[in-house]
């Protein structure tokens, strides 16, 4: 038996049979590697045609599962370290390529540069308006809906075929003719026929010079407070030019676009920096020393951004994105290149036309509130600040009490809170009133005592009744005690 197992053993490995051995035995020996192989290669078979078929079972409920993904739940691609946008889903039913591009380029921007919180809320916002107006679902004017839409073209669209020619910064310039002795601001005043046809418009020609005088006017109120603040948060004091440019230094101005106050902050940004916008009750962006800290914290953050793409051109791409918005102008830069500036973009018309005459607007502007005397501005009537202190009042209040509390009229009081829409405080958290710096103290006892005591006097005289400096009679108050009842007590 050993002898048969070692023969069968050294047969498999090819040798020649022995001829000694039974034929029956040399028959089997010959006959089995076929046997064998027949039976392997159907086992093989099987297997190969079983793996196929699972295959194709996988795929296909993968694509069936695929289609029937809801949008929300595919999410834009975002920067190490930061959380997806939480703005909205885009308004497709289902995305397609394009829309997959779109959050591709919103995650490349929030992927580069220092970035704020307040700033990535406000970059996801305008990144839904604009995917939102591309889809004809804008719900502002047409002219917004149409910049809003530009916006997500120009984050789209391909570079090549555009040629982006660098010109040199404005500091390595030489001195043009017509800057020769003027003193230069700190922000850099770039040598191009805008910036001087805007210098020469408010100081030689007179319509220009009547507007500027104004504007100088009635930025005497705000000045000093709008310097303080731009200081504080390390930015320049030559960026007060942007009110200048922005409102003309009007609280109260309002847009057709729906920008609003001293610095014609929008809703969303508004929003994103903390302000109260409500309808017929608040709109913080209408008192001057809220706005103006929450633009100067918006100026910073775009500096902050901004100066990570062209260091020595971030005044310029600051003022570019306080126009046409943060998103639309780094979208631009992510597409252009490195080092790519302001001007480089106007040159390749990358840049709106309003925009590409807003920055040269406030540059012109700059230089001339650095030259005042030596253009002739001195004799300007300047309107003197109003100082004022925060009078904490409890929502609902009515302002007629507070002004007699704080010695004033409702019409001053309603000066130094044009944020106020109502006749009473808002019901809103932490409400301050603005009152004269003077009074606050007394005016906070007198309103306790007022309110604890019931008094109704103030329903009973008219907006423009001074409680400093007119007196509440004993006739007066004999007539309002008739009027409102035997419970009033003035």
């Amino acid at each position: 038996m050993q002898e048969l197992l070692g023969g069968l053993g050294r047969g498999r490995r090819g040798q020649r049979a022995d001829p000694r051995r039974p034929a029956l035995l040399q028959n089997r020996q010959q006959e089995t590697p076929a046997w064998r192989i027949g039976v392997i290669a159907g086992a093989v078979l099987v297997v190969v045609l079983g793996g196929l078929a699972t295959l194709i079972i996988v795929l296909t409920r993968r694509a069936d599962e695929s289609e029937r993904k809801p949008v929300a739940a595919i999410t834009a691609p975002t920067a190490a370290g930061t959380a997806p946008s939480t703005s909205g889903e885009l308004p497709r039913s289902r995305l397609l390529t394009e829309d997959e591009t779109f959050k591709a380029v919103l995650a490349q921007v929030h992927g580069r540069g220092k970035e704020s919180a307040e700033l990535r809320a406000l970059v996801d916002e305008e990144a839904a308006l604009a995917a939102r107006a591309s889809q004809g679902r804008c719900e502002g004017s047409s002219a917004t809906c149409r910049q809003l839409a530009q916006a997500r073209e120009n984050a789209l669209g391909p570079a090549d075929g555009v040629r982006i020619t660098r010109r040199r910064p404005s500091g390595e310039q030489m001195r043009a003719s017509w800057m020769v002795g003027l003193k230069m601001p700190a922000i850099p005043i770039q040598n191009d026929p805008s910036v001087r046809r805007w210098f020469e418009y408010y100081t030689e020609g007179a319509v220009g010079r009547e507007l500027l005088q104004a504007m100088l006017f009635r930025c005497g109120a705000y000045r000093d407070q709008i310097e303080a603040t731009l200081i504080r948060h390390g930015l320049p004091s030559d960026l007060l030019a942007l009110v200048f440019a922005e409102s003309g230094c009007e609280p109260t101005a309002k847009s057709p676009v729906g920008a609003a106050g001293l610095w014609q902050l929008m809703p969303a940004t508004a929003r994103a920096y903390h302000l109260r916008v409500k309808e017929g009750v608040v709109d913080e962006r209408r008192s001057p020393p809220k706005s103006t800290e929450a633009a100067v914290g918006y100026l910073r953050d775009l500096r902050d951004k901004l100066i990570n793409y062209n260091r020595d051109g971030v005044w310029d791409l600051m003022f570019a994105s306080y126009n046409m918005g943060p998103f639309a102008t780094v979208a631009r830069l992510e597409r252009a290149g490195n080092d790519v500036g302001f001007w480089d973009l106007v040159d390749a018309q990358w840049i709106p036309d309003e925009t590409a005459q807003y920055v040269p607007t406030i540059q012109a502007i700059a230089l001339i509130l650095n030259n005042l005397t030596r253009l002739k501005f001195t004799g300007v009537q300047i309107r003197s600040p109003q100082l004022t202190s925060d009078l904490d009042v409890a929502p609902g209040t009515r302002l007629s009490l507070v002004a007699r509390a704080a010695a004033t009229s409702v019409v001053q009081l309603r000066t130094l809170n044009l944020d106020i829409s109502g006749d009473e405080t808002p019901d809103v958290s932490r409400f301050a009133v603005q009152v004269p710096k003077d009074v606050v103290w007394q005016a906070r006892d007198t309103l306790k005592e007022l309110i604890a005591t019931r008094d109704e006097s103030d329903k009973c005289v008219p907006p423009t009744f001074d409680w400093g400096r007119q007196h509440f009679s004993k006739e007066m108050a004999a007539a309002c005690r008739r009027r409102l009842g035997a419970t009033a007590n003035p």
